[in-house]
Formats: structure tokens, C-alpha cells, sequence
């Protein structure tokens, strides 16, 4: 229980020497049960997520989205004792601005 049978990640990131970049990654997570019966079952999901920015100096601006296609899973699931089942779902489609420095 609680450990999905395979996870895998396959990114893809593109960099000019302009400072513009993007990245593409997409993560997947095979068949998992949450419980001792087997009875909790998440089937097998994938997400995407992406990065676009521009670079330079130390500097960083990024738009990035996650979830892009808003994939339903969850990662936790439970049975109470009158056999109510409770759900957290995954993260949904996210959507932001990043700016960073380094130095």
C-alpha cells in the first residue's frame, strides 16, 4: 500500500543563448492501492507540466503551469470504520509567475 507499482519522469528543456527557455515535463505514476485488501485503488495517471522564461545576468522570469490537461488523482484515500470512503485529491491545473536571482 501507499507506493505506486512505477513511477517515471521525461523532461525535455530548451535554452537559446538569447536567455529565452522552455521546458517540458511529464511525470507518471503506475497503479497504487491505499489500503492492506487492495480495495483503494488509484489507477495509473499522468501530468505535464511547462516552463517558459527568459533568463540572464542572474536573473530569471518564468511562466509555468502545472497540470496542464487538470488530470483527476488523488494521493491519499482511506476507509473509515462505517465504510465511508474519504479522498485527498491531487494537486489541479495550476497556473504562475516566478522571478529569481542568483548571486
Amino acid at each position: 500500500p501507499w507506493a505506486p507499482e512505477t513511477t517515471w519522469n521525461l523532461g525535455a528543456l530548451y535554452a537559446h543563448e538569447s536567455g529565452v527557455f522552455g521546458r517540458v515535463d511529464v511525470l507518471g505514476a503506475g497503479k497504487q492501492y491505499f489500503d492492506g485488501e487492495n480495495t483503494l485503488l488509484q489507477t495509473p495517471y499522468q501530468t505535464v507540466n511547462l516552463r517558459l522564461g527568459f533568463a540572464r545576468d542572474g536573473w530569471e522570469l518564468s511562466l509555468w503551469a502545472k497540470n496542464v490537461f487538470d488530470t483527476a488523482y488523488t494521493t491519499k484515500q482511506v476507509k473509515d470504520t462505517a465504510g465511508n470512503r474519504m479522498v485527498e485529491d491531487g494537486d489541479p491545473q495550476t497556473f504562475g509567475i516566478s522571478t529569481a536571482w542568483s548571486f
